[in-house]
């Protein structure tokens, strides 16, 4: 049975035949999502419930052997930016899932978001049929967990949801790991959905994992993504307005 494009681009599959390099019906498919996500978020801001009086310290971050060394490569590889980016990615995902009603996998969420920006480090070596950063971050991940005799299952699902990731939309049918990721991505990045948080809790997560320099920092990331690989997503959404989209977020840096 073929994929509806919507659930094939950013998939095992897709990577499989493409490597994350563009086709022009995949620039059409992320014009067509970027569209109806911009969409959902103008109608959900006046729709959407708000999260409110929710203590984050009540959110634990699973203790496995597997997300400690996810953890030692994210800080091995990153920069404090992306490193603050990546946890607070994690908490965004678990308080809009709780806003939503969603279940998840918390070690799966908590390891696809450390390592979801893994292929954006200066430190690395990219591999000539590695045309998206998100490829590279699931590599890295798979070679980073392959001691740890780590579920194929579960390994294929997280590395879906981050090569999924920067897709303007992923939906609940992809997995709730990878809806989330996408979720809370986005939310830290350019600000979506957080209307649905309110203000003393997005401050407190703030409080825990500063943004610092953030902006700036990522977006030099993607222009660089531009330059090195300009048939991948993040240079088909950085040619239109993703940088636009960071710098007027409502997050101060």
């Amino acid at each position: 049975m073929k994929l509806k494009l919507g659930s094939y681009l950013g998939s095992a599959q897709w990577v499989n035949k493409t490597g994350g390099k563009l086709r022009l019906i995949d620039k059409f498919e992320l014009a067509r999502q970027s569209l109806i996500a911009s969409h959902s978020n103008r109608k959900n801001r006046i729709q959407s419930h708000k999260l409110k009086f929710y203590d984050i310290n009540s959110i634990k971050l699973p203790d496995t052997l597997a997300v400690k060394s996810v953890s030692n490569i994210l800080e091995e590889l990153s920069s404090p930016e992306i490193i603050m980016h990546s946890y607070r990615t994690y908490y965004w995902a678990v308080l809009l899932a709780k806003n939503n009603r969603i279940s998840f996998d918390e070690e799966q969420l908590l390891i696809a978001a450390l390592a979801h920006d893994l292929g954006l480090s200066e430190k690395i070596d990219v591999l000539s049929d590695e045309h998206c950063f998100t490829v590279t971050s699931a590599r890295l991940l798979s070679h980073q967990l392959t001691d740890y005799n780590y579920s194929e299952e579960k390994l294929s699902n997280i590395n879906e949801a981050i090569t999924r990731h920067i897709n303007p939309v992923v939906s609940i049918k992809a997995g709730a790991e990878a809806h989330l990721l996408n979720a809370g991505a986005m939310l830290d990045v350019i600000g979506t959905r957080n209307y649905e948080i309110d203000n003393i809790i997005i401050d407190d997560v703030l409080l825990l994992h500063p943004r610092m320099n953030f902006k700036n920092q990522i977006s030099h990331c993607f222009c660089q993504q531009k330059k090195t690989l300009p048939l991948s997503r993040i240079a088909f959404l950085t040619d239109n307005g993703l940088i636009n989209l960071i710098a007027s977020g409502p997050f101060d840096s």
